[in-house]
């Protein structure tokens, strides 16, 4: 039994105390959020006795061995690196953190306690995701062309105001690209393989007097394989949810349509008569309808992970190629000039210097 706190309660808090609800092997043992009412609330529906308002609290416990960092963006590094210093196994929201120093040390502090540090990049876990992977790796697709992330989304001036951490590069890292569009992006990753180089342009179009970020990019990135992959992303579109990866080989093609409420996937593969048959277990849909149902097969993953002392397959090194995608266009658009990945420590001091300003 793999014995877990949840630390922050807001939005994606939630979600990940039904998961854990949810797995035989676990047990959500301790709810932490600095508004205590939260906190309370989430405990009450998933019978928790043990709620707190300072996750060091729940660091000192001897009744945890692992923790879900569900707080914002600009305290995930911070919180993970206590918590591998108390001996605790970290499975945190994306994004990994919002500078690369704080991901590398993330993934030294876990090293050095011998603890798993796994990110949630859930969507990696969709049925149809896991089947695309299989069917590129095996080579059904030939030699890959071309890959495309879009997210089209609606994040309104209420949305901002909810929460005071959203909108400032300070605190948030960034707007559409590392909140929202970094899920597809990671899809991008982890399918088109190692990137070579990544060029853009952000700008704030639609919410420029409300929030300090972008809420609209676009992006090219290429790949040690040859490959091409573009992004395409908006927070400022009226049309509320709306995002697709594209596949493109010699050989085959796919789309993977999320968007809610048209969701297809197509694949046209030379050779096969038809697009494989791809179910879901019978897993709900929680929080917002872009989240999917794979928050359960993650975090599932992650504890059998820790019971079987394996390592879990979205580990520090995979998850921070996403982010350095987003920080290399960011600095791409800020010097007009393509960057090359992974970020040098060139590329780093020039983020630390932009955050200055």
């Amino acid at each position: 039994m793999i014995r877990y706190a949840v630390i922050g309660c807001g939005v994606i808090g939630p979600v990940h105390a039904q998961a854990i609800s949810q797995i035989p092997e676990a047990q959500l043992m301790a709810v932490c959020d600095v508004d205590i009412a939260r906190a309370q609330k989430v405990a009450d529906e998933y019978n928790v006795a043990v709620v707190m308002e300072d996750y060091r609290q729940i660091l000192e416990r001897d009744d945890i061995d692992a923790i879900c960092i569900c707080v914002p963006h600009y305290l995930h590094a911070q919180i993970a690196i206590e918590a591998a210093e108390a001996g605790k196994h970290i499975f945190c929201e994306k994004p990994m953190a919002i500078d690369p120093e704080d991901m590398d040390n993330m993934i030294d502090a876990a090293d050095d306690a011998g603890v798993q540090l796994g990110i949630c990049f859930q969507h990696r876990f969709d049925p149809v995701m896991i089947e695309l992977k299989k069917m590129v790796d095996e080579g059904k697709f030939g030699k890959l062309l071309m890959g495309s992330a879009q997210v089209i989304c609606l994040r309104d001036e209420a949305y901002y105001a909810s929460e005071d951490w959203r909108g400032k590069w300070e605190t948030e890292g960034g707007g559409v690209l590392i909140n929202q569009a970094i899920h597809t992006i990671d899809l991008m990753m982890w399918i088109f393989g190692e990137a070579e180089s990544i060029s853009g342009t952000y700008n704030t179009l639609r919410w420029d007097e409300i929030i300090e970020v972008e809420d609209t990019a676009v992006g090219v990135v290429e790949f040690e394989n040859g490959a091409i992959g573009h992004i395409n992303a908006t927070s400022a579109s009226n049309l509320n949810w709306d995002t697709s990866f594209h596949v493109y080989g010699t050989k085959g093609s796919a789309v993977v349509n999320t968007g809610f409420p048209n969701t297809f996937t197509k694949f046209e593969v030379e050779g096969m008569d038809a697009a494989p048959q791809i179910n879901d277990e019978d897993c709900p849909t929680v929080g917002k309808a872009c989240y999917g149902n794979s928050h359960y097969h993650a975090i599932n993953a992650f504890t059998q992970a820790l019971i079987t002392n394996t390592p879990y397959p979205i580990d520090g090194h995979q998850a921070r190629q996403a982010v350095e995608v987003v920080l290399g266009l960011y600095n791409s658009c800020d010097d007009e000039r393509k960057v090359l990945l992974p970020l040098s420590e060139d590329e780093q001091m020039m983020l630390d210097l932009e955050d200055n300003d």
